[in-house]
């Protein structure tokens, strides 16, 4: 789906007429199925207070996306963003095995997350809880189109004024509140 030149990777390129190199393995991260409480607790006590805890997830579990981690962190704790140092491993070990064990049965909900304005901001195979505007849609492939495909004609020249719309109405209410002030004041 992207196209990966040599301005972006010397080592694996990924374009037409170009062999395909598979990525590296990666090593030294456990896979989450297998996983024992003790291990997640280790990863948690590791003390970098400034990391978050979907950062220790990803850094530690294969195949955990930043969407996942999010996802199950705000699960076990309410706050996707949470910090490490805040969060309690037990809760984040019960909420990654309700999330991921579905996910290994190929129990899938695949759904799409649309902003305020009718833009496809993520795209996931489980409930996204954390995300506002989730909702299901029939297939894999309908939510990985929804979200990859772009808009043409006229759909196409009404998305790209939404946000343009948006930033335009935040910044007269950002001055408004401004004139007030100085209005205020005199």
């Amino acid at each position: 789906m992207r196209r990966v030149g040599p301005g972006d990777n010397r080592q694996r390129l990924s374009l037409p007429a170009h062999q395909y190199m598979p990525p590296p393995p990666q090593v030294g991260k456990r896979d989450p199925l297998e996983l024992s409480p003790a291990e997640l607790f280790g990863f948690f006590d590791q003390g970098d207070s400034k990391r978050k805890a979907f950062q220790v997830l990803t850094g530690h579990l294969l195949g955990m996306s930043p969407l996942l981690a999010r996802e199950i962190v705000y699960r076990a704790e309410g706050e996707a963003n949470q910090r490490a140092d805040d969060s309690d491993p037990e809760r984040v070990y019960d909420a990654l095995r309700e999330t991921v064990e579905p996910l290994t049965r190929r129990q899938w909900q695949p759904g799409i997350a649309e902003d305020e304005h009718g833009l496809i901001q993520a795209y996931s195979v489980y409930p996204l809880e954390h995300v506002e505007g989730w909702h299901a849609v029939e297939s894999v492939s309908g939510a990985m189109a929804a979200y990859y495909g772009a808009p043409v004609g006229d759909d196409a020249y009404n998305a790209a004024k939404r946000p343009v719309f948006a930033a335009i109405a935040e910044a007269r209410a950002r001055l408004r509140g401004r004139r007030a002030s100085l209005e205020s004041g005199m």
